[in-house]
């Protein structure tokens, strides 16, 4: 109440510090103890004094369901899952979940599984469209994980297919607040166990479209970002053929040709990221699977890799005595410029280069960056000290390896063809 005695919204309201906690000095309060320690040899004398203050805290009583939930909220929601066990209390749970908010989530945003469980049950018990929305569209798609299927797949039963697409497009678009999160499920196996529950396929496209977007903006900014090392990109590579496999499975289960074109476009457009090889691998790998290649868009990814496994067969093996290492520094500074030099020479195979330490370490830094077969030394010996480059031993036999595996990978290829 106000003044004037007239009703008000207390939550807007803005209260002064004075007005919620006591003002009064120290020195003015009831002492209640005090601990004098007299002089100890290595530290002076201390005086502490102990006082006492207490705290009134006010609020209205349909507010006692809110704060149950926000300071005990274990309590609360135990005593909550055990109402919805009974039937005939969908209006009680009902006017619960208006009051508690979004205090019935420990993390409104991603809600861990059992928390999941809990909050859809409750979704689906009160039969309330617009009450069940309310309750869950704070919940983000990305925090999906395989146990959000069956309670989706109970709201699917309860509340139709239409409204639980309408809550997953929600999710989608609360996702966007965080662009560079990934997925918390991979989404082959989401697939499995939606069609384990008879999970509609309206429902699967949102999720999988979704989770498409999530990789390819991924993929996008690793690609763009000038501090993404080859190093760090070679390292990540088995992960990313991994999703393009679960990707290529569910866009095959799906049949859905808009999102099976985006992701092609997308694997073609990157080959840094997707090199021709390792995806001519993934591709004999769908194939053994049984995975139909034009719906999962292989057949595409085959035509666009085919040709490139020619060339690098057609150009042949490299010779024993050939040292060159193909590659492209992003630095052009003198030095980097001279290290380069080094590693596209045919015939050089190991240099000594006086060089200051400052320069050494620019130039190591460069070329490591770009997870070349070299090896580094550092000499300390005259001045400037030495930084001695050696190409690895391994350069021909690696290289043999990799070209037996492109003309096996070639042939197999045009028989899949």
């Amino acid at each position: 109440m106000n003044a004037q005695s007239q009703s008000v919204a207390y939550k807007t309201l803005h209260t002064r510090d004075d007005q919620t906690c006591m003002s009064t000095e120290l020195g003015e309060l009831d002492l209640v103890d005090s601990e004098y320690e007299g002089f100890m040899g290595n530290y002076g004398e201390t005086l502490d004094y102990w006082y006492q203050r207490g705290a009134i805290v006010v609020w209205r009583v349909q507010d006692q369901i809110m704060f149950d939930f926000d300071l005990n909220r274990n309590q609360s929601m135990q005593a909550f899952t055990a109402l919805i066990q009974q039937p005939g209390n969908e209006g009680r749970v009902a006017e619960i979940v208006q009051q508690a908010g979004a205090f019935l989530f420990s993390d409104y945003r991603h809600p861990n599984a059992a928390d999941w469980a809990s909050i859809a049950g409750i979704g689906a018990y009160i039969s309330h469209p617009e009450l069940a929305f309310s309750l869950l569209e704070r919940c983000s798609i990305r925090a999906m994980t395989l146990a959000y299927v069956a309670p989706l797949k109970r709201l699917q039963d309860v509340y139709g297919v239409d409204w639980c697409e309408r809550l997953l497009q929600k999710w989608a678009t609360n996702a966007k607040d965080a662009r560079t999160q990934l997925p918390a499920l991979e989404l082959a196996d989401f697939l499995q166990r939606a069609d384990e529950n008879a999970l509609d396929r309206r429902l699967c496209r949102v999720v999988i479209d979704d989770g498409i977007n999530a990789y390819i903006h991924d993929d996008t900014m690793t690609a763009s970002t000038s501090a993404t090392s080859a190093a760090r990109r070679n390292a990540a590579l088995p992960t990313r053929l991994k999703t393009c496999s679960h990707i290529a499975r569910a866009c095959a289960w799906l049949n859905d040709s808009a999102l099976t074109d985006a992701w092609v476009a997308h694997v073609k457009t990157h080959p840094l990221l997707y090199p021709a090889l390792e995806l001519a691998q993934l591709l004999m790998q769908l194939q053994t699977q049984g995975v139909d290649r034009n719906k999962s868009g292989s057949a595409v990814l085959l035509q666009y890799v085919e040709p490139h496994l020619r060339d690098e067969c057609n150009r042949g093996l490299r010779e024993p005595g050939d040292w060159s290492i193909s590659a492209s520094a992003a630095c052009r500074c003198q030095y980097c410029t001279t290290a380069m030099q080094f590693v596209h020479s045919p015939t050089e195979a190991e240099r000594i280069w006086p060089l200051a330490a400052v320069h050494r370490s620019h130039v190591m830094s460069q070329l490591r960056d770009l997870d070349l077969p070299l090896h580094f030394e550092e000499r300390k010996q005259g001045s400037p000290h030495k930084l001695v480059m050696t190409k690895d031993q391994q350069l021909y036999p690696q290289a043999t390896r990799r070209y037996e595996q492109v003309k096996v990978c070639y042939a197999a290829l045009r028989a899949m063809s």
